[in-house]
């Protein structure tokens, strides 16, 4: 991967200086490369900006095809998180949720997935008498930078969600007199 960034990074040094004898830094070069990659990756995710009324899913869009789910696998992440107080707080590198389940206490039985519910129909949901949150049929939330979980009584996760890319950063050393 550096040998491809460090491609990049001659390519458009000599295009600049064949066309308008202009220099651009190093951190500017990497700055336009981590643009592109962002834009890159939120286009294969599916960008917001195509959503419309008549049209549910962008024409370009993460379950769309297979195709796009394999360019993305490297992104998705898989983690157990301990829960305190009925919540925990979403990673910082956050995009976007595959799944959210948890694991009974009985291991035999498999990973049972919570139901993500909107603002809207939240304290309804939680309150309702006949359909309350249970162990066999437990809920979750989004409130800012965390997630809410009921019943209160599960206390680790498994989340799995799609991460942001990592920003790229021109970098070298020298072994043996070599560039590496």
């Amino acid at each position: 991967m550096s040998k491809y960034i460090e491609g990049i990074h001659s390519f458009i040094d000599l295009q600049i200086k064949k066309a308008k004898n202009f220099y651009f830094t190093r951190d500017q070069i990497d700055a336009c490369i981590n643009r592109a990659s962002m834009d890159m990756f939120k286009e294969k995710l599916g960008l917001p900006e195509d959503y419309s009324v008549a049209k549910a899913v962008p024409k370009i869009s993460l379950q769309r095809t297979q195709i796009l789910q394999d360019h993305l696998e490297p992104f998705k992440i898989r983690v157990n998180i301990n829960i305190s107080s009925g919540e925990f707080t979403v990673p910082t590198n956050y995009v976007t949720i595959t799944s959210i389940g948890y694991q009974p206490a009985d291991a035999a039985e498999e990973e049972i997935g919570l139901e993500v519910i909107d603002d809207a129909h939240w304290h309804s949901r939680i309150n309702r008498i006949t359909a309350a949150p249970s162990l066999d049929n437990p809920v979750c939330n989004f409130l800012g930078n965390k997630i809410r979980v009921r019943p209160a009584a599960i206390t680790s996760l498994k989340f799995t969600y799609y991460r942001l890319p990592i920003e790229s950063s021109w970098a070298y050393t020298t072994v043996d007199s070599r560039f590496v």
